[in-house]
């Protein structure tokens, strides 16, 4: 009863609340409506992440063995059926797919977003790189792969000097500092 109650201050809600059997949809922060569930992440890491670009996804079977659980555990929880997968297997799976444990054991959308968008990234641009897509008769396959991610720095680098800008006057943060 101490955990419910300390839950209860921490998200300051009654007691009560935590021990109803369901919690309606309406009384949940829209935060958490919004973002896929665990199960989702789960299957997005299956769906992008491979052994290497262009091979086939890793099977539940594949990753239970490496990881040293029961295919069965990783399969309920992809399925949705499991309700409390527990944190260590979650931060497992995290550590296989090399992501944030965060991203399937947290609540942070930006940082489920983040995640989501590399990988989408990476989904779509190893392949073409594993195909010989980036090379030219000028540029051989190493060559584009180091031009591409020059390219991919450079186009961050402007990102963040963008962000950086103060809106309105055109100077920067850092300008406004000295």
């Amino acid at each position: 009863m101490k955990l419910v109650q300390r839950l209860a201050d921490f998200f300051k809600v009654d007691v009560t609340y935590l021990a109803k059997d369901e919690i309606p949809v309406d009384d949940l922060p829209q935060y958490l409506l919004d973002q896929p569930s665990v199960a989702d992440r789960l299957n997005t890491l299956f769906q992008r992440v491979r052994p290497t670009p262009g091979a086939p996804p890793y099977t539940t079977a594949e990753v239970a063995a490496i990881i040293g659980v029961a295919a069965d555990q990783i399969h309920r929880v992809r399925e949705g059926i499991e309700d409390d997968p527990g944190v260590k297997l979650l931060q497992s799976l995290a550590a296989f797919f090399r992501v944030p444990a965060d991203y399937l054991t947290g609540n942070d959308p930006a940082l489920v977003a983040r995640i989501d968008e590399q990988l989408a990234f990476l989904d779509e641009w190893l392949p073409i790189a594993a195909r010989g897509g980036l090379s030219s008769p000028v540029l051989d396959g190493d060559s584009s792969l180091r031009m591409m991610a020059s390219i991919f720095r450079h186009v961050r680098q402007h990102e963040a000097d963008r962000a950086d800008r103060r809106p309105g006057d055109g100077s920067t943060s850092a300008e406004h500092r000295s």
